[in-house]
Parts: structure tokens; C-alpha cells; sequence
């Protein structure tokens, strides 16, 4: 495959790797901690503003807090009250925004979720789940036939989802190695 122009968008760049049936080695966050370890200290003044040892103070934070916060109006002796929050660091968030967006944009692009599926698509919420709802039961009055629900409540969805259970969707799903392999990385050493 001929590259003529620089890709503009992720989305892009995403169809040119598939073309080429070989990505581009990926920058992983434990790649990047690794560099930043060797950094010199008392390094001068640098262009960008940003020293050797505030980088190396950075990393040296826990990765990863966690914080159970009470849900209002619950009981304080039921397990279930608290909502389990995990604070990453800074390096942490940017991989973890990174990684979903190219997991979106995979998504998306192979066109592997449903329609009818309101998670995981950019502009859809659960309004407009409300919204296709009401249409559905509108017109199925207005037809004089009966309508039937059935909801499902995951609670704690992710929490509770085996991290391997993840990785082997992904691969049923030919998601791109690369991309596998970042969800290895964000989820190792992983616990909720």
C-alpha cells in the first residue's frame, strides 16, 4: 500500500494498520515509566518546562488508590452501600483515555456492536434508549398489539467481569493485536 498523505484522524490511521495487516510497534505505559526511570536528575532548564524529577516524582506515585464512597440513603453496614473509586495517576488516565478511544474507534469501525446496543456509541445515551422505548411501545398501541419488557440490571458489570473474560472477547472479536495487548497492560495488576 502506497501512504501519499499523513492520516488525519485516528480512525484513519486505524484503517491504514488494518490495510497493512501490521501495526506499528505500539508506546505502552510501562515503556514509557521505563524511560522516564533512566532519566537523568538536574538536567537545566528545558523548552517544554517539564524537568527530569518532576516526571520521576510522578511515577513514583501509587498507580492506582482506591476509595469506597457511601451511596446516599444506603445502609452503612451493607457491602453493596459503597461504591468502590479508583484513582489512577496522571499517565495512567491518558493510556486508559487512549486505549478507549482506539477500542471505540475499532469498534465502530468493524461494525461488531449492534444497533440496537446504546453502550460504547459515541452521541447515544440512555435518553435515546428511553426514546427508541416510547417509540416501540407507541407503536405497538397504536397497532393493538401487546408489548412485553424484560430488563436487566448488571450491577457492577465491570467489577465483577473476569479480566480474562475480556481478553478472550477480544480476540473472538479480531480486535487488532495491539489493541489486545494494551487491554493486557490497563488490566494487569488490576484489582476492584
Amino acid at each position: 500500500m502506497e501512504m501519499t498523505s499523513v492520516p488525519n484522524s485516528f480512525t484513519e490511521k486505524g484503517k491504514i494498520l488494518a490495510e497493512l495487516k501490521q501495526p506499528y510497534p505500539e508506546i505502552i505505559e510501562l515503556e514509557i515509566l521505563e524511560e522516564v526511570r533512566k532519566l537523568s536528575r538536574g538536567i537545566a532548564s528545558v523548552p517544554d518546562g517539564i524537568v527530569n524529577e518532576f516526571l520521576k516524582a510522578v511515577i513514583q506515585l501509587d498507580p492506582k488508590a482506591t476509595a469506597d464512597i457511601h451511596k446516599p440513603g444506603r445502609p452503612t453496614r451493607d457491602p453493596s452501600s459503597y461504591r468502590p473509586l479508583c484513582v489512577l495517576n496522571t499517565i495512567g488516565k491518558l493510556f486508559e483515555r487512549i486505549l478507549a478511544r482506539q477500542l471505540n474507534a475499532f469498534l465502530e469501525d468493524s461494525r461488531i456492536l449492534s444497533y440496537s446496543q446504546f453502550g460504547f456509541w459515541k452521541k447515544r445515551s440512555t435518553l435515546d434508549a428511553i426514546k427508541r422505548l416510547l417509540t416501540i411501545i407507541k407503536t405497538s398501541n397504536e397497532r393493538k398489539k401487546v408489548v412485553g419488557m424484560l430488563t436487566l440490571d448488571l450491577c457492577n458489570a465491570f467489577n465483577i467481569t473476569q479480566w480474562s473474560k475480556i481478553t478472550t472477547a477480544l480476540k473472538e472479536i479480531n480486535a487488532l493485536e495491539y489493541i489486545q495487548n494494551k487491554v493486557v497492560v490497563y488490566l494487569s495488576d488490576r484489582k476492584i
